[in-house]
Parts: C-alpha cells; structure tokens; sequence
C-alpha cells in the first residue's frame, strides 16, 4: 500500500482460456538501523514519494536521470515531465536506463530500508471452460464457443496462510 507498483518486475500475467490460482504470503521483515546495521530509517527524500522503499528510491532515481539526460519520463514514471515519444525512447531513454543498469552504480545508490513488507506469490492454472461450461456462457452472453474460449478467464487471489510468526 506504502509503494508504487514495479509491475515489470514483479508482476505476473493472466492469459484467456485459463483460470489462474495466485496463492500469497505476507512477509514483514524488520532490519536493525546504524549502528547495529545498516538500513536506511530516515524519509525518502523524493518530490514522488513519501515512504521509504527499494521500489520508490528506484523509480524516483530513473525518473530524475531520464528527464535531466532526456527532457521525458516513461508512462509508468510519476512526475509532470513530458511522455518520451517513440523516437526519445529509441534514441535516448532505452539507452540512459540501459546505462543506468549495467554501468552507472553510484547515480541510484538505494538502501535496504529498516521495515519491508513483501509479499510472495505462487501461480498455478488450468484450461477453461469444460465443454459443458462453454456450451453454457456461450447461450447466457449471446458468443460463440470459440469467442467464449478465447476471452474468459478466472482470476483467484488468496493469502495462503492468515497466521503471525515473530
């Protein structure tokens, strides 16, 4: 709740024609400050975000290298920058966060903050609908078999465990 999405990275698809389990588990982990270790306590200081994480120390750092090197942010990039175009993407944007990445170490330092909540995921599936199942959706919403196949699916989220270890 406390952090933007990084749906490139951690996200996951869903696909028509399957219904998809997604099984959670909540991990809460608390890191000791200095000078007992060494997670970062204090605020974020960022124009985007207000609490502290990995995730928002990155994407306020690639946000402020793109629009200083480039004159634009990605569409999933807060701020009021302009959207790069296809040809700033190609030409500058693509290559700045390349370099960022593999060279540029020291522009985007980001500390392990001192509370981190994750949150795992497992993901299983299967084919839908049956026969039976098709044969029905296609009379109820008017489609065909094929049209329902193609563009139903079941999404299920659930914690897998509602217990607190400590």
């Amino acid at each position: 709740q406390d952090e933007p999405p990084f749906i490139d990275q951690l996200g996951f698809g869903v696909a028509p024609g399957f219904q998809t389990f997604v099984s959670c588990q909540q991990q809460r982990l608390v890191y000791l400050p200095p000078p007992w270790g060494d997670c970062k306590a204090t605020p974020i200081e960022s124009d985007f975000f207000t609490n502290y994480s990995i995730t928002a120390c990155r994407l306020d750092c690639e946000t402020r290298y793109l629009a200083e090197n480039c004159n634009c942010r990605m569409v999933h990039m807060p701020g009021d920058a302009p959207y790069c175009t296809p040809e700033q993407y190609k030409e500058c944007a693509d290559p700045a966060l390349d370099f960022l990445v593999e060279k540029d170490n020291e522009y985007c330092v980001c500390e392990m903050p001192c509370n981190v909540t994750r949150y795992g995921k497992e993901l299983s599936m299967v084919k839908i609908p049956s026969k039976a199942s098709a044969k029905y959706l296609a009379k109820k919403y008017n489609k065909s078999e094929q049209y329902i196949g193609e563009n139903i699916l079941v999404l299920d989220i659930f914690f897998e465990a509602l217990n607190y270890e400590t």
